[in-house]
């Protein structure tokens, strides 16, 4: 067994983002082996691409403006290969 210690007492370790990612990393494997091969898979942030749209490389990601009292596009990402472009 490892353990990590720190020197100020309260400190904790959030494991919330490991664990967000694992299970969109879970999600692009079931669906593969579901044989789906276009998908986006959000959670809380955590995105991950699964192949393309409609024979073009790549999707696009649409940013709302933050307090917008209605939905109001800001700007639209392109996005390959699971990373922004």
């Amino acid at each position: 067994m490892r353990t990590i210690r720190y020197d100020r007492a309260g400190v904790r370790i959030d494991l919330g983002g490991i664990a967000k990612g694992y299970a969109v990393d879970n999600c692009i494997t079931i669906l593969k082996g579901r044989g789906i091969t276009n998908a986006i898979v959000t959670a809380g942030g955590d995105s991950r691409l699964l192949g393309d749209r409609r024979g073009r490389p790549g999707m696009s990601v649409s940013v709302t403006r933050a307090g917008a009292a209605r939905w109001s596009r800001c700007c639209r990402l392109p996005i390959r290969r699971s990373q922004l472009r």
